[in-house]
């Protein structure tokens, strides 16, 4: 019995000490619930609360992460409900937030480049921001605020204090989508490989194409076909262009640039799997760059917050087996072309500046048979997109003359490349015209009752025998070249943007059709001469 009763106290004595030296719960934890329900629902004069944590260091280039110490830190939005993209404050528009999908943020004041890049994380309706860089002591440490989003506006709200009164300022204000933000991923092509991100969000993507290497590059981006493989496409790739082509849609891309070159276009990709790569074979062996390794995946994820705007075109080009609808003269500068194929086949809009004193016909006798330095430079366009496909080309060019052309091979005719079939157009650029579009209201000389009110902010009017207008749209003007768009419109014919060129003399207000405009109504309208309403 004393045995037993010594057993008994020498058990209990370890499990007391046991208690004792086990993990206590951390007293700075709130109780969340409380914690949500005495938070303010203002935003104005935000004073958070500290979230302890501490920076995990990785290596140069690399996202730092922030790993949870006493309190439970937020994790990456995973839940697709943070709204993503640039937001800028309603009260000064110099001032801006930036989210991006990889879990960094930018803030924005007055400048082009942000002022502060940092991290953030999300979980639930909490928000931890930090800036890894920061040296002033008050704002060194990761904070959290409760966010709100109602699909326009975002806002933030206290969690607790927050002692760095910069970081208290930004968040009191509320911010809108800046419409004119469009995401951008840069990619390097070298010989032969892409150095590009592995995934990225859905929608609207600005690619910045940069040639590092030594031969011509491109990158065109393809959607697997539901239920294709990487590896079934590579294999498929191996038997020729033909049965690969037929396992994947072709979403474009930034068409060829020569060595040390850049260029842009923006693309719409929905979610899925994809592959990015380039077509271009060597001038020493024709082998293609895919083969050498010039190959990638890439995975488009759902979208996580607000869907990004479509940009608006100074132009618009659409392609039709085998030709361009394209201005013979585009003005130099930068220029936003939209990109339309009307198919039915495949089609690229790649562009080549000519060495001087060379023609079309003189690309046209070097592709067939190569012979000496080519009569051309690449310098980018809008790689293949599939019927009723479009993108953006963001071109910058200098005056001199130029080709458009598509490579892509026909299968409908035993594989001939589509500038063998007539898909070349040459085009010159000139310097931009000096004279200014003029606004104000401009009455038809032939029918009285019809009139073009061009506002300065680019929007316009069109009347009809009323004294309210029976279409409201946009315009911009590049040189000569007048495009116009009307987002409302329902009839597909008279959907997008169409260009014309304008003249004016004296106060006569004509234009000429640039390419073909499938809208009878518009036509008729810009047939006719505007003289300027007194």
């Amino acid at each position: 019995m004393k045995h037993n009763k010594l057993f008994l106290m020498v058990l209990i004595l370890i499990m007391v000490l046991l208690a004792a030296c086990g993990p206590a719960a951390p007293a700075s934890v709130a109780n969340p619930a409380s914690e949500q329900a005495q938070a303010p629902a203002s935003t104005e004069a935000p004073v958070p609360t500290e979230a302890h944590t501490e920076m995990t260091m990785t290596a140069p280039g690399e996202m730092p992460t922030i790993a949870p110490t006493e309190q439970a830190a937020a994790q990456p939005a995973s839940t697709g409900n943070f709204p993503l993209g640039k937001y800028v404050s309603v009260k000064d528009k110099a001032i801006a937030y930036k989210f991006n999908d990889d879990g960094s943020f930018e803030f924005y004041f007055a400048s082009k480049d942000p002022v502060l890049v940092g991290v953030y994380s999300v979980k639930d309706n909490l928000v931890t921001m930090m800036d890894p860089q920061e040296t002033n002591p008050d704002c060194k440490d990761a904070v959290s605020y409760q966010w709100s989003f109602d699909g326009k506006n975002l806002s933030f709200a206290p969690s607790g204090d927050d002692p760095c009164k910069p970081r208290r300022d930004a968040n009191a204000d509320t911010y809108v989508l800046d419409t004119n933000y469009i995401p951008e991923i840069a990619i390097d092509a070298a010989d032969f490989s892409y150095s590009a991100p592995d995934a990225i969000s859905e929608g609207w993507v600005s690619v910045k194409l940069t040639n590092s290497g030594q031969e011509p590059h491109h990158v065109q981006f393809l959607r697997l076909n539901d239920g294709v493989t990487l590896g079934q496409f590579e294999e498929a790739l191996k038997q020729g262009e033909g049965p690969a082509m037929a396992m994947v849609q072709q979403m474009g891309g930034v068409g060829a640039i020569a060595p040390t070159l850049s260029a842009q276009a923006v693309l719409h990709l929905p979610a899925g799997e994809y592959v990015i790569l380039c077509f271009i074979p060597s001038p020493g062996d024709h082998v293609p760059h895919h083969a050498k390794g010039m190959i990638k995946s890439l995975t488009i994820q759902p979208a996580k917050g607000t869907a990004m705007l479509e940009p608006k075109a100074d132009l618009t080009v659409r392609m039709q087996d085998f030709a361009y609808d394209l201005p013979d003269t585009l003005p130099a500068g930068p220029l936003t072309i939209q990109v339309v194929n009307n198919g039915p086949e495949a089609h690229e809009f790649n562009i080549m500046r000519l060495a001087d004193g060379k023609t079309a016909d003189d690309v046209l006798q070097y592709l067939g048979a190569p012979d000496g330095p080519p009569p051309f430079t690449p310098v980018g366009g809008m790689n293949g997109l599939d019927k009723g496909l479009s993108g953006y080309a963001e071109i910058d060019l200098m005056p001199g003359n130029y080709v458009a052309i598509c490579n892509i091979p026909s299968p409908a005719a035993e594989g001939h490349p589509h500038f063998a079939l007539g898909m070349i157009k040459q085009f010159s650029v000139a310097s931009s015209a000096a004279a200014s579009f003029p606004t104000g209201k401009f009455t038809s000389l032939s029918d009285k009752a019809r009139a073009y009110q061009f506002n300065p902010d680019g929007t316009f009017a069109f009347y009809f025998g009323g004294i309210d207008p029976v279409v409201q749209g946009n315009y911009t003007v590049v040189g000569d070249l007048l495009s116009v768009n009307n987002p409302d419109e329902t009839d597909p014919k008279c959907q997008g943007s169409v260009t014309y060129q304008w003249s004016l003399n004296g106060d006569k207000l004509t234009f000429a059709p640039v390419g073909q405009d499938t809208c009878k109504d518009r036509q008729d309208s810009f047939s006719d001469t505007y003289t300027k309403s007194s």
